[in-house]
């Protein structure tokens, strides 16, 4: 139906799926959630995971950052918003970090690693950009 995503889902979170009159347009998200749909499922237990024990280090700072970004969201005031999300960005970076880290003494696989550590990265990214456009 023109408009709206059906039949033009391309299954990107992070794109804006419309369907128009001459085809489907898959538009990045913006703003808070370009960086919500890059983040790994909050549990962290994604496939290559399945059956790990995440490091306690992992999912403390991928869960900071989550909750900075949705103070972010809700907040109203440009400054707090930039502090909460560059705040946001050093807690994905340093979750990131720990994957590799719990990489190199084997607590975590190496496809683990890779699931896990490049959606954090690029969550950070995407969010220390957002805090640039503030």
């Amino acid at each position: 139906m023109v408009g709206t995503a059906s039949g033009c889902d391309d299954g990107d979170p992070c794109t804006v799926d419309t369907c128009t009159a001459t085809g489907c347009l898959h538009d990045p998200a913006t703003g808070f959630a370009a960086i919500v749909c890059a983040l790994p499922d909050a549990s962290l237990r994604i496939g290559p995971c399945t059956g790990e024990q995440i490091p306690g280090a992992v999912t403390q700072r991928s869960d900071q950052g989550r909750t900075l970004i949705s103070q972010a969201a809700a907040s109203g005031r440009v400054e707090q918003v930039r502090r909460l999300v560059l705040k946001a960005a050093k807690a994905l970076r340093s979750a990131a970090q720990q994957v590799t880290i719990a990489g190199k003494q084997g607590r975590l696989s190496p496809a683990c690693v890779a699931a896990l550590r490049s959606p954090l990265h690029d969550a950070a990214v995407r969010a220390a950009r957002l805090a640039a456009t503030l």
